[in-house]
């Protein structure tokens, strides 16, 4: 049988490599985390606003959880790190994009160098 395609998956792939090229996983880590929350968040709501590294998990979200676990779950299939991480608290784990981001990242790093990325 034929694997399933997520082509919004794809999609946010090709997007993040191209806007991402050459400047390294911290700044691809950053953007696909931008463009989960972005995508999950309550940010359009704040149009003048900029998501930075500070920017707090818990305002983009109102403590929604259930939404910031959809972001939470399509970081982790986007990078194929295993959902076995998950924990029920993570909106109270992660207090910034920084946070978010760091966890990605520690991840990340070595399957990079092992892969061959």
């Amino acid at each position: 049988m034929g694997d399933i395609i997520d082509f919004e998956m794809n999609k946010t792939r090709k997007y993040v490599r191209t806007m991402a090229f050459n400047k390294g996983l911290v700044y691809e880590v950053f953007l696909t985390v931008v463009n989960y929350v972005n995508k999950h968040s309550n940010f359009g709501q704040h149009p003048d606003d900029f998501l930075t590294t500070g920017s707090s998990l818990a305002e983009l979200y109102n403590g929604d959880s259930t939404r910031f676990i959809a972001t939470f779950d399509e970081l982790l299939e986007y990078w194929n790190l295993d959902k076995c991480t998950h924990k029920p608290n993570e909106i109270e784990q992660f207090k910034t994009v920084g946070d978010l981001c760091r966890f990605i990242d520690v991840r990340v790093s070595p399957l990079k160098i092992i892969r061959g990325r």
